[in-house]
């Protein structure tokens, strides 16, 4: 009796941790996912900052569908600090597949100016991104670092408008 017990609780423990190693899998695997920036836009303009969108392209090259919960980053142009974006809109990222993520910035204009100069002389933009990537369990949320670099797919200011 005491085995089949045993045997019972062996089975429900490993088929757990069996289930939470894929649910973790499925986030972790978001480190090695391609980051390109698709386009920006200027949202609004007031008198001593803008707001910016861009839309992030992620791609899955993993051999495993990906899960993004949370996605708290800030971000850099051209080696110039912009700002935080918080993205908390859950989305799955099917095996070979790209889903946008859109992250908004609010930026003070001195920041953009001296990025906006940088590439009004010709420089391509890249951007690095450097934050964390939530999951969700019942215990709360779980992060870990993501530092992605990526350059513009555009010459210049991609999508801005004028």
């Amino acid at each position: 009796m005491k085995l089949k017990i045993f045997l019972l609780l062996f089975s429900v423990v490993l088929i757990a941790s069996t289930a939470c190693s894929g649910f973790v899998d499925r986030r972790k695997e978001l480190k090695n996912c391609d980051f390109a920036i698709k386009n920006v836009r200027i949202e609004n303009l007031g008198l001593t900052s803008l707001t910016l969108k861009l839309t992030v392209d992620i791609y899955n090259p993993n051999r495993i569908d990906v899960i993004l919960d949370k996605l708290d980053v800030d971000i850099w142009i051209n080696d110039n600090y912009v700002g935080k974006s918080v993205n908390e809109q859950k989305r799955e990222i099917k095996i070979g597949t790209s889903e946008n993520v859109e992250l908004v910035f609010h930026i003070d204009y001195a920041g953009a100016y001296k990025t906006y100069k940088d590439i009004k002389k010709g420089e391509k933009p890249h951007y690095r991104f450097k934050g964390t990537v939530y999951f969700s369990t019942i215990f709360g949320d779980i992060g870990f670092p993501v530092d992605k670099e990526t350059k513009s797919s555009g010459d210049t200011i991609p999508n801005s408008n004028k």
